[in-house]
């Protein structure tokens, strides 16, 4: 794994950054199967709001690129040994993938999922299964608001939609 620039990051580096993450979330027990690491972003074209649509804690940028090397440092297995040695055992069934959930539309785009073991299928369809039902609600949520009221959940998508190039 290298950071923007080219430098190399250590292992050293990995694990405390994990640890940290981890920590600061109180994850460091009771692991889930699946454990997806969300940034949120947003896909807008000429819009003055782009980077106060997009992650804060990312300097005004989508946050998806960070949820991924999240992921990749959560299942890489050099960590995992020298995270169980700072007393945070992560059980060998338990995987993260990477999203970003776009903050115009509630879309939430997943990454990497072929690096996901097949025992792991039925609960990535599970969960991509409830990312859709998520966005539908939250768009009828926000419809009001919008002026978007009395659409269905696909012409209430695409209206949506609609507004990543039209602010």
């Amino acid at each position: 794994v290298y950071l923007h620039g080219g430098d190399q990051l250590f292992e050293t580096t990995k694990v405390e950054l994990v640890a940290g993450f981890l920590r600061g979330m109180s994850l460091t027990q009771n692991f889930a199967p699946l454990l997806v690491f969300t940034g949120h972003g947003t896909h807008t074209e000429n819009n003055p709001h782009n980077a106060g649509l997009a992650c804060g804690a990312c300097g005004g940028q989508n946050g998806g690129i960070n949820a991924r090397l999240a992921a990749q440092l959560f299942n890489d297995p050099q960590v995992r040994v020298a995270l169980a040695e700072e007393g945070i055992s992560i059980p060998g069934d338990s995987w993260a993938i990477a999203a970003e959930h776009c903050t115009v539309t509630d879309e939430v785009t997943l990454f990497d999922c072929e690096r996901l073991p097949d025992s792991h299928a039925a609960d990535l369809a599970d969960l991509e299964r409830r990312f859709v039902e998520a966005g539908n609600r939250t768009r009828r949520e926000r419809a009001t608001a919008l002026k978007l009221n009395g659409y269905e959940d696909d012409q209430l998508f695409h209206k949506v939609k609609s507004r990543t190039s039209d602010w």
